[in-house]
């Protein structure tokens, strides 16, 4: 049976001009007809894409190339598609154009034909361009032309000073051009104008897919499920959404659903004969999988998904919905005495970080590079990610990465850091139509598990620049985005903005927490105190953070040629890609724990800076999740935007941080915990799997070299439970000769880390050269290799060094005296004794004069 439908998409090569910022849409004739001047310009992508190619700017990410590209804020830019149509195609009833994501202020026109203007990013431009009354399409050649501007062209202070409000820019802490008071008006993502994190890069894209929907008789909109638990299985609720597109005649047909399984076999359908009126009918039916397998978060379970396809017969012809993955799960958000999502009826520990565009040219990130920081993610045994409120809504990649790798996504509404004008109603009407149809677009996935209305709001609203309070934006968070998650999809839970509850933001009694008192500490030297974060007992922490340089690989490459300035100069390349909330303060945490870093080589900070950055991380979240009142932790950030010494603990050209690691190990599914209290230390074990968990620890306190006695006890725990499993005194022990710990004793031992407590600095110890043993051996599964590593006496960040492309289990571990570990490696090249070897802190730091001290 012919189909009733056709797309043709027009992503690709597209052409690209520009003009100044005044030529408006008026000019669009004489543009659209312009012969020369015309560059190359992919779609999606951003209009800095077709400028490197064509060699009229350097990569605007840089050494300082960002500052040498303002001028393209101050140019209209207009992108010409040429595509081809045949009677065939135009013989269908109705044509619609769609663009996905216009970045930003767009004017859109066919063959000559102005079809509108466009004010978001956030949700599509969609037009009518054939119906039974009209057409613009014409067989042969036709013409799409696009103008875009970078958005803030129009915004005057007579409107943005009226906001009363903290629009924070980044000019106080030397970079005043990143940040813009004009943003909140601008329906785009809020970070392209500069944040502390990234430069000034202001987009102007078109960041989604371009197509035209050739239609006959009908077509599906949506499929919307919801699913119910019942004694028989799983029943599911779905609602087809199908457009009779005859505005004047009914007409009849059968819709069809059909849940499949990850084998392809059918195991739920369901049809319904019906008459379809003109316009959009919602066809209701239910369906029962019977013994469904369940979606679960990483760590939990698999994270299944089946597929689901719908169609409309229509007798003649078929119109089908595109098939789709679907994962059958349940979640809640509970909140009284707590902050605990709960899936599937558990109780869930949330292990995460903060996501950002993964670019600060954002439109250039591609599919791969999603599914591979969100499988890195997965890897480093998170369980959830946070969609910062001043990025944007991504593409379809990667919230199908997150279902894959069951990641729960806690989703902020794009609003950061600021009041907005929602005392206009054209404003409120716009973020009403773009929340309809985020709510819309995202409901089906499984990894969906909150939607929250903004980040930081209350921070902005709540003390202003004039000492009053501003409810600019409450009627947005209050009213308008939870009418649209309650219409779309009541089931997923919603939250006022991060952080709320209780009488103020970052209650530890009430709602979630944004931990930064300790990371932003005036007190430098404090600042880089991991000990002071045991005194945060929040329900749920969604940011806090540390940052940390980049390889030295991943450094050389975006210093382009300038220097590691240890002068620490405001106008270097150096300092531009230093996070602009450090004020100096990573410098005395590295001079504190390890080296002076005005006093080291490029190679040397970012060695010690890895380390660091990873003892913090690892011991915040340690403290986090033993605190038992405490479900969950998410640090900031995962990822980067650009290359910066920064929060993030994977880097800008998706490479591992060394902190990447010291995290995982914080994230890990079985993990011992030592924290002191009074003079006592307590031995916290988390089990976050849904088995129970058995073995045998030892604990105590050994010296340097092994000296000590430690004791053995078998401990259990239940699944998903975190309990204290042994407490031993503390008193009377020399804190720099060596360490209280915690280790698994036998084949658990080889596998899973040892916990350790120090009460002092690395460089304040009486440190002691380590003897380490190292075997490799192949294991079983292709490209898998055991590396065996010992040591006689304490061993700090035990690092594999591995060829090229070899991945290994774990790095930068700490070994203490008489551990062994065993961790596997996966590698195309052939692993032996002779192409791996090991080195620790010890190897560098003993040749530094601290160690001389």
């Amino acid at each position: 049976m012919k189909s009733a439908q056709q797309e043709i998409l027009f992503n690709g090569t597209w052409q690209l001009r520009d003009e100044a910022i005044d030529v408006g849409a008026d000019h669009a004739s004489r543009i659209v007809a312009a012969k020369r001047g015309w560059i190359d310009q992919p779609v999606p992508g951003d209009v800095r894409q077709g400028l490197l190619a064509a060699g009229r700017i350097t990569e605007p990410l840089l050494a300082k190339n960002s500052f040498d590209q303002v001028w393209i804020e101050e140019r209209s830019w207009w992108l010409r598609k040429t595509f081809k149509l045949t009677a065939k195609d135009l013989a269908h009833d109705v044509a619609e154009l769609e663009l996905n994501h216009l970045d930003c202020n767009a004017s859109i026109f066919l063959n000559g034909v102005h079809l509108g203007d466009h004010p978001s990013a956030f949700r599509p431009f969609v037009a009518p361009v054939k119906s039974s009354l009209f057409s613009h399409l014409r067989e042969g050649e036709n013409v799409l032309l696009v103008r875009l501007t970078h958005g803030l062209e129009g915004i005057t202070p007579d409107m943005y000073e009226p906001l009363k409000g903290h629009q924070p820019t980044e000019a106080n802490r030397g970079h005043a051009e990143r940040g813009d008071r004009r943003r909140p008006f601008v329906r785009k993502p809020q970070c392209v104008w500069g944040w502390d994190w990234q430069p000034r890069v202001a987009t102007v894209c078109i960041n989604g897919d371009c197509r035209l929907r050739l239609m006959s008789r009908a077509t599906i909109r949506d499929v919307q499920v919801v699913p119910y638990p019942t004694e028989h299985g799983a029943e599911l609720d779905l609602t087809v959404s199908v457009q009779w597109l005859d505005p004047f005649a009914t007409g009849r047909g059968i819709v069809r659903v059909a849940v499949e399984d990850a084998d392809g076999k059918t195991v739920a359908a369901g049809e319904v004969d019906t008459l379809l009126q003109s316009g959009v009918n919602y066809i209701d039916m239910g369906v029962l999988v019977k013994k469904p397998h369940l979606w679960w978060p990483n760590g939990m379970g698999e994270p299944y998904r089946y597929t689901i396809k719908a169609e409309v017969d229509l007798g003649k012809s078929v119109a089908a919905y595109k098939p789709f993955r679907y994962g059958i799960r349940w979640i809640e958000l509970l909140t009284e005495g707590e902050f605990t999502f709960m899936v599937n009826g558990e109780r869930v520990f949330a292990k995460g970080g903060n996501w950002v565009p993964a670019d600060a040219v954002y439109a250039r990130v591609s599919d791969e590079n999603y599914h591979a920081l969100v499988a890195e993610a997965a890897d480093a045994n998170f369980n959830m990610l946070r969609i910062w409120g001043g990025g944007l809504y991504e593409r379809d990649a990667f919230y199908e990465a997150c279902d894959e790798h069951g990641i729960m996504i806690w989703h902020d509404f794009m609003f950061a850091c600021s009041p907005y004008p929602d005392h206009l109603e054209s404003f409120r009407d716009e973020v009403a139509k773009e929340a309809d149809f985020q709510t819309r677009r995202l409901r089906n996935h499984a990894s969906m598990a909150l939607w929250c209305g903004s980040n930081e709001w209350l921070y902005m609203t709540g003390s202003t620049a004039d000492g009053t309070k501003s409810e600019r934006g409450a009627r947005l968070l209050g009213e308008v985005l939870p009418a649209a998650v309650r219409k779309n999809c009541p089931y997923t839970p919603y939250w006022y903005t991060s952080p709320s509850g209780g009488e103020k933001p970052d209650s530890y009694e009430v709602g979630d927490c944004h931990a930064w008192p300790v990371p932003m500490m005036l007190d430098l030297y404090r600042r880089y105190d991991p000990k002071e974060f045991d005194s945060c007992d929040a329900l749920f922490v969604s940011e806090f953070g540390y940052p940390g340089p980049l390889s030295l690989e991943s450094t050389r490459r975006y210093l382009e040629g300038a220097p590691y300035d240890t002068t620490r100069a405001k106008d270097s390349v150096w300092m531009d890609h230093m996070n602009t909330f450090d004020g100096g303060a990573l410098d005395v945490g590295l001079k504190r724990h390890y080296i002076d870093p005005l006093q080291a080589s490029l190679e040397e900070y970012c060695y010690f800076g890895g380390l660091l950055q990873g003892q913090m991380y690892s011991y915040t979240l340690d403290s986090l999740r033993a605190k038992p009142q405490c479900s969950g932790s998410l640090f900031w950030m995962y990822n980067d935007a650009w290359p910066e010494v920064g929060w993030t603990i994977i880097d800008y050209y998706v490479r591992r941080k060394p902190s990447y690691w010291f995290v995982k190990r914080a994230f890990a599914p079985v993990k011992l915990i030592c924290r002191q209290a009074g003079g006592k230390i307590n031995v916290i074990c988390a089990n976050d799997t849904m088995e129970p968990f058995a073995g045998t620890i030892e604990f105590g306190y050994l010296s340097m070299d092994g000296q000590g006695k430690l004791r053995s006890k078998a401990i259990s725990v239940k699944p998903m439970e975190r309990k204290v499993v042994a407490t031993f005194p503390s008193g009377g022990k020399d804190v720099t000769k060596g360490m209280w710990l915690a280790r698994f004793k036998g084949e658990q031992g080889l596998r899973l880390p040892s916990a350790t407590l120090w009460a002092t600095e690395y460089r304040k110890r009486q440190l002691v050269q380590p003897t380490l043993g190292m075997s490799v051996a192949a294991a079983s599964g292709k490209g898998a290799y055991v590396v065996t590593v010992s040591a006689d006496a304490f061993a700090h960040a035990v690092e594999l060094v591995l060829p090229d492309g070899a991945v290994p289990a774990d790095n930068y571990f700490d070994l203490t005296p008489g551990e062994t570990r065993q961790v596997t490696v996966h590698s195309k090249a052939k692993l032996t004794n002779k192409n791996v070897s090991i080195r620790t802190a010890w190897d560098w730091f003993s040749k530094r004069p601290e160690a001389k001290k």
